[in-house]
């Protein structure tokens, strides 16, 4: 009987007492799950983070996905930037609660664009707020044309983790940010740097997979089968997990 690891998505959540408050989160992070051979479970926003290790317990690997949305700097301890936007800490506290249930579980981790944010947060380190008024010579990493283009190239260390996976040292990625990773956090490595020097990929050393990508590769997937790597190789580690689990 073939098997087929649970890959927990994290989502967005949008308030809406009018007509109905919603979770949602789009297509491509389910398809690209799907197509890498994992099956994707979108987990919700849950008002009680002590249910995280719970949920975390029924899945082999984790997806912290990106959103319109920036994180709380009270966080890493800074006053708010006037270029601030909208946070929304309750979903922010209840992806790190599942960040760090996975985190003692071993799990496969991977961290997309705001998730590569909160996985930088969560280990103690902090961000710009705003790349336009906080790094000097900063691209434009808020792209103008489909998130499924590419926009700009980015270095990858092909010596780290991710670099063995992709097979390469050069990419090009999509990029709709205007934060980004300041001072790393504790044990984390910067792998892939934007042209500016920008960081756009950390990961944990000596870690099967705990991966942050300030890119969105599920929107790129179809246009560049080169992206399917890095989920299969998600969905593999969580199959070996699998395997190795005592019932």
């Amino acid at each position: 009987m073939n098997m087929h690891p649970i890959i927990g998505i994290s989502c967005d959540y949008e308030p809406d007492p009018k007509s109905g408050s919603r979770f949602f989160i789009k297509e491509d992070y389910v398809h690209v799950v799907e197509e890498g051979g994992g099956l994707p479970i979108i987990l919700p926003q849950l008002g009680d983070a002590s249910l995280a290790g719970e949920i975390v317990d029924k899945i082999q690997g984790l997806v912290i996905s990106g959103g319109d949305f920036d994180l709380d700097p009270a966080w890493y301890g800074e006053q708010s930037h006037p270029k601030l936007r909208l946070p929304k800490p309750e979903r922010a506290f209840w992806e790190q609660a599942l960040l760090l249930a996975a985190g003692k579980r071993k799990l496969p981790i991977l961290g997309i664009c705001g998730g590569e944010q909160l996985l930088n947060v969560a280990f103690g380190g902090d961000l710009y707020q705003d790349l336009g008024t906080q790094f000097p010579g900063a691209l434009s990493h808020e792209q103008t044309e489909d998130p499924h283009q590419p926009s700009h190239l980015v270095k990858l260390d092909p010596r780290s983790q991710l670099g063995r996976i992709l097979g390469t040292s050069e990419l090009m990625v999509n990029s709709t940010h205007h934060q980004a990773i300041k001072n790393l956090g504790k044990g984390l490595h910067p792998v892939a740097w934007a042209p500016d020097g920008v960081i756009e990929a950390i990961e944990v050393p000596n870690r099967p997979f705990v991966i942050g990508v300030q890119w969105h590769p599920e929107a790129l997937y179809r246009q560049e089968p080169l992206w399917r790597k890095l989920f299969s190789c998600l969905v593999n580690i969580g199959l070996v997990n699998i395997a190795g689990r005592k019932d």
